[in-house]
């Protein structure tokens, strides 16, 4: 099972072959796909006229993860540990915590917004 962060599914919509190509491949393997519901809001705040249908149609092909209470609390102790040190934010806090109490692996192209040992990565 894995997690798509943000860039990903940006990347996947703005159709760069690469990342198309392995999530295609992941998806007809029967890999169980998920993302966030923050990754969705950044997706769609910076949506561009025209896209809305695709969009939709891509998030409707995966499962959305509830962000719970015990995530917030993951992530609150992520912030602790590495905004200062690491600059990470709220959203990259909320994802890493999603992917650690679901036992997810994450997908992302910036690995450095996750520097937690016990996240695994695709």
């Amino acid at each position: 099972m894995l997690l798509l962060d943000t860039d990903v599914i940006i990347d996947y919509l703005r159709n760069r072959k690469e990342i198309v190509s392995k999530l295609q491949k992941l998806y007809q393997k029967g890999k169980l796909i998920h993302y966030s519901p923050l990754s969705k809001a950044e997706v769609y705040a910076g949506i561009r006229k025209g896209e809305e249908k695709n969009t939709a149609a891509f998030f409707n092909l995966f499962t959305s993860v509830p962000v719970t209470d015990d995530i917030g609390e993951q992530a609150g102790h992520y912030l602790m540990k590495y905004s200062k040190s690491n600059g990470i934010h709220t959203v990259d806090a909320l994802i890493a915590a999603t992917a650690k109490l679901y036992g997810f692996a994450l997908w992302t192209k910036n690995r450095k917004h996750y520097p937690m040992k016990e996240i695994r990565f695709v």
